[in-house]
């Protein structure tokens, strides 16, 4: 009999797993005023290495793929743990009927 895995959970960075596309390591205020321009109506500072608000929208074709790569190896994975559950289903169903069938000559001994 083949033992089934629990499922797998997500895993983060820092426990070996792989980031996602949000998770890229950007900072949390990035793309938000400065405190220092922030009432004052001065433009906010630009970042060093920020994108421009413009291109903020336009997907990046590699992190596209880097996406669907990652997508594609989840589907992988949940597709064979659907096949691991339904294979156990099967083989508790046939339990539960062996079962059954024992409680039937059980029952039938004591009468």
């Amino acid at each position: 009999r083949k033992s089934v895995a629990a499922p797998r959970s997500s895993v983060t960075p820092s426990e070996g797993g792989r980031p996602s596309i949000g998770d890229a390591g950007t900072p949390a205020d990035h793309g938000r005023l400065s405190s220092a321009a922030a009432g004052d109506g001065r433009r906010p500072q630009e970042h060093p290495g920020s994108r421009p608000r413009s291109d903020i929208g336009t997907p990046n074709p590699a992190a596209q793929k880097y996406q669907q790569e990652v997508d594609a190896e989840l589907l992988v994975e949940k597709e064979q743990t659907i096949a691991e559950l339904r294979e156990m289903v099967v083989i508790m169903s046939e339990k539960i009927k062996k079962l059954e069938q024992l409680v039937r000559i059980k029952d039938s001994k004591i009468e």
